[in-house]
């Protein structure tokens, strides 16, 4: 009684693992995908305020971002995507000091699935992030002319990360992700320099 009970366990497994890895084998590999999340600045605009400022100030270093993408999966272990990323705002307050930094894009990468674990769709992924970035405020207790707010820039960034997707139907999945954006910005924007981003996000996949 035992043994059969091991093997209708085992094959009721089984069938959920094959159901799970036909529902990722959808016809044409093509989908969308839409994310909400939470974005994190290793290194953000407070770091670079100007030591005039007081040593006390606000900084908040965080804020919501959200992605919409395309993608095309021709095999089960590899595929392409492309689409919009929105990193959100961080900022920092100081006396009569107030400066925003914001940064969005398009980005470009591609997915390698963990062999063997295709089924639940554990992939990492490697692409650039083509991004505008905006400094923007005002900044006290300067000489005029020091400071021209706002301050746009854009640039080439490398962006990896790591994610699975779970398959709810045989059209649309769920995930989350994490990517960590890097070098982004430069000697004149955001925190005086290069900053890395960390993105956590929840997905939702349509698959065609």
């Amino acid at each position: 009684m035992r043994n059969a009970g091991m093997a209708a366990l085992l094959g009721a497994l089984f069938f959920a693992w094959s159901g799970a890895a036909s529902a990722l084998d959808h016809p044409s590999g093509f989908y969308v995908e839409g994310a909400l999340g939470y974005a994190r600045v290793d290194d953000s605009v407070c770091d670079g305020l100007p030591g005039t400022l007081p040593i006390q100030f606000a900084c908040k270093e965080d804020d919501a971002s959200w992605e919409l993408i395309v993608g095309w999966q021709p095999i089960t272990w590899a595929g392409i995507e492309a689409g919009y990323v929105n990193l959100g705002e961080t900022s920092a307050t100081a006396g009569g000091t107030d400066l925003e930094a914001s940064v969005d894009g398009g980005i470009i990468a591609v997915n390698f699935t963990v062999p063997g674990l295709q089924d639940i769709g554990l992939y990492g992924r490697v692409g650039a992030y083509f991004w505008e970035g905006e400094l923007s405020g005002r900044v006290s207790n300067l000489p005029p002319g020091a400071v021209t707010l706002p301050i746009k820039d854009d640039g080439t960034s490398p962006v990896i990360g790591i994610g699975f997707r779970w398959p709810v139907t045989k059209n649309v999945g769920i995930g989350f992700r994490w990517d960590r954006y890097l070098d982004i910005g430069n000697d004149s924007t955001f925190s005086g320099g290069e900053s890395d981003v960390n993105n956590f996000s929840g997905r939702l996949m349509w698959n065609f």
